[in-house]
């Protein structure tokens, strides 16, 4: 790629799908777990283990905005991932997704692990107790409620069951995300827009992995993501950790169609940490008048004055004139949805309205960017405006 030959970057591409693979090369494979097996391979970081495996499994079942009654069962899937996980680690040293899946699967090896589990002296006894709790289901005959448990397990691993090309992309890490802070390394994430219900779950795993990678190792180079797109998918806690990106040297793009798109991911309370918390908003129109408000709102006023004629109330009376300062919205709403520039709106300077220049309008990135093969084959040229 371009980027590695003039840049001097390693990339590495995590494509499962293998979407246009001659044209950006092989997939890398990432396995989102392999911060659970650098702990359990390293016993000064033991005490990270369960919370990191309990994390990871919230992403994979994640909490909607009304949670509801099923809240209990949906602990209880985690449960189960997590046991499965901790255990297949503390057994074999490494462990995948499909490794859980297929533990979880089969009822006879689930019990069997179980028992073999609650002799276990592993994370000081943790990983017994787990097993316990587990078992006790049984000998109670609460089998019905187990298998909900497990089911909702089952469905949120079910993508990465053995056949299907997230098994073989999870299958082990070429990588790590620390990698990034080493220097000159990029890392890109290809979704197979035709099976976005299916690759959603596991984009937002390795998301989740990559950050929490990051902030554990947060000495070296800063490291920039880019989430295109970001409503497609969901980061557990990801508004919060924008209140901290910057003390761990993580910069975050975050693309969105529409602001509201956000908030029904995330909730208002996301949405409000969205906005209170990027430095930088650049608005490229919207066709919502409550994000046109709101924009309006934080561009502030402007102030002009208007001149104003009064006659009297008759034909011999002079005309009076007066001057009053008064004050308006920089943006209107209306003005805001009709946005022919982009507005770009930080907290150091005041709003700007900026005309936008494509990467086919500047050198030499109109030269190095290949054709976009879901548009032909002839590159995406226009007239240069800008030098680099």
């Amino acid at each position: 790629t371009e980027i590695s030959k003039k840049l001097g970057h390693k990339v590495f591409c995590i494509n499962p799908a293998k979407i246009f693979e001659k044209q950006i090369g092989a997939s890398a494979c990432y396995n989102p777990l392999l911060i659970i097996e650098q702990n359990w391979a390293d016993p000064n970081r033991h005490p990270y283990l369960l919370d990191d495996v309990r994390d990871l499994a919230k992403q994979l079942i994640t909490e909607p905005e009304n949670s509801g009654e099923n809240q209990f069962f949906r602990n209880g899937s985690r449960k189960l991932i997590s046991f499965a996980i901790v255990y297949l680690v503390t057994r074999d040293g490494k462990v995948t997704l499909s490794d859980a899946l297929a533990l979880i699967s089969d009822m006879t090896e689930l019990e069997t692990s179980l028992h073999l589990a609650r002799a276990s002296g592993a994370l000081n006894g943790d990983l017994s107790r787990m097993a316990k709790d587990m078992l006790g289901k049984f000998e109670d005959g609460d089998r019905k409620q187990l298998e909900s448990f497990r089911e909702g397990a089952l469905q949120a691993l079910e993508a990465f069951s053995p056949s299907g090309a997230l098994a073989a992309s999870t299958s082990r890490s070429d990588f790590s995300f620390a990698d990034l802070r080493k220097g000159k390394v990029s890392v890109y994430i290809i979704c197979d827009p035709t099976n976005a219900e299916v690759y959603q779950g596991w984009l937002g795993l390795v998301m989740k992995a990559a950050l929490k990678e990051l902030m554990r190792a947060p000495d070296g180079e800063p490291v920039c993501f880019m989430l295109d797109e970001a409503t497609n998918f969901k980061v557990e806690g990801l508004p919060k950790l924008l209140t901290s990106a910057r003390e761990f040297k993580l910069r975050m793009w975050i693309v969105v169609q529409e602001i509201e798109m956000f908030t029904e991911v995330y909730g208002k309370a996301g949405k409000d940490a969205l906005l209170s918390q990027t430095e930088v908003k650049i608005v490229f129109g919207t066709r919502s008048y409550d994000t046109a408000k709101y924009f309006s709102d934080y561009c502030g006023t402007t102030s002009y004055r208007e001149t104003s004629f009064q006659t009297g109330r008759d034909n011999r009376d002079q005309i009076t004139r007066s001057v009053a300062e008064k004050t308006r919205p920089l943006l209107l709403p209306e003005e805001v949805m009709g946005l022919k520039h982009m507005l770009v709106l930080t907290d150091k300077a005041p709003p700007a309205l900026v005309e936008g220049v494509g990467y086919n309008q500047i050198w030499p990135l109109q030269k190095w960017a290949e054709p976009n093969p879901y548009f032909g084959k002839k590159r995406f040229k226009g007239k240069i405006r800008i030098r680099l």
